[in-house]
C-alpha cells in the first residue's frame, strides 16, 4: 500500500522535472515576452521590473526573440514595464504574481502628434559618470520621474554619447537616470528645482536651479551612478 500511495507523488515528481528540462529554464523564472501590435517579437525593449520594493527593481533588455527571463522575485504582485527606446510604441505596463511561468506584453503604435513646444520644460545637459568617476559612454540611460503612479508612469530612454551626455527638457520636478553597469542596476539622482525653493553647489550636483525665461541655455551638470539607497 505505501508503494501504491507513493506512486502518485513519484510521478507528478517526474512530470515537474521534464517540464524545467524540456522548457530550458530553471522552476520558479517569468519568461517575459514582448510583441509589436502584429504579434511578432520585438527585440531591444527594455523591461523595468519593480517587486514592491525600489532597492529589489530589475532591468533587462529583450533578445532578437522578443523574449527576458526574469529570476523569481518573490513578490505578491510583480509590475513590469517595458519601453521602446525607439518611441514607436507606447510604453506598456502590466502585473503578474511571482513564480508565473510567462507573461505576454503587446506595444500599441504611438500615434504621430505635433506637439506644442512646453515652455515650462527646461533644457538640461547631463553627463552621466561610473560610480568610479569615467563618463558612462554610449549606454543607454532610463530616466524618469522619482515618484511615479500607473496613471502617471513618464519613462524615456536616452544614448548617452562618447562623454557620456544626454540632453534633455524636462519640467521643475524631481527625477532618477538609471543604467545597468557591470551586471548591476544603478541609479542618480536629478532635481530640476524652482528657483525660490533652493540653491544647487558642486561640481557633481544632482540639482539645478530651473527658471525657462531666464536660462534659455541648456545647464550642464554631472551625477554620478550609485546603487539604489538602502541596496546592499
Amino acid at each position: 500500500m505505501g508503494r501504491i500511495r507513493l506512486l502518485p507523488l513519484l510521478l507528478a515528481a517526474l512530470a515537474i522535472f521534464w517540464m524545467v528540462v524540456f522548457s530550458g529554464h530553471p522552476a520558479g523564472v517569468t519568461v517575459v515576452r514582448v510583441l509589436d501590435p502584429s504579434g511578432a517579437p520585438y527585440a531591444d525593449a527594455v523591461l523595468l521590473v519593480n517587486p514592491g520594493q525600489v532597492t529589489r527593481s530589475v532591468a533587462l533588455v529583450t533578445d532578437q526573440s522578443g523574449t527576458a527571463i526574469l529570476p523569481r522575485l518573490w513578490c505578491k504582485v510583480c509590475v513590469v514595464t517595458a519601453i521602446d527606446p525607439r518611441r514607436l510604441f507606447f510604453d506598456k505596463t502590466t502585473e503578474f504574481k511571482s513564480g508565473t511561468p510567462s507573461v505576454s506584453v503587446t506595444l500599441a503604435v504611438r500615434p504621430v502628434i505635433d506637439i506644442v513646444a512646453d515652455l515650462a520644460a527646461i533644457k538640461v545637459s547631463v553627463q552621466v559618470k561610473e560610480p568610479n568617476g569615467f563618463a558612462l559612454a554610449g549606454r543607454p540611460v532610463v530616466v524618469r520621474k522619482r515618484v511615479g503612479t500607473m496613471e502617471d508612469n513618464t519613462f524615456s530612454v536616452w544614448n548617452t554619447d562618447r562623454k557620456g551626455r544626454i540632453n534633455l527638457k524636462l519640467r521643475p520636478g524631481e527625477y532618477v537616470l538609471a543604467s545597468l553597469v557591470d551586471g548591476r542596476f544603478l541609479e542618480a539622482p536629478l532635481n530640476i528645482a524652482p528657483a525660490v525653493k533652493r540653491r544647487c553647489s558642486g561640481e557633481e550636483s544632482d540639482c539645478y536651479i530651473a527658471n525657462a525665461i531666464h536660462n534659455p541655455l541648456p545647464a550642464h551638470l554631472a551625477v554620478r551612478l550609485a546603487p539604489p539607497r538602502d541596496a546592499p
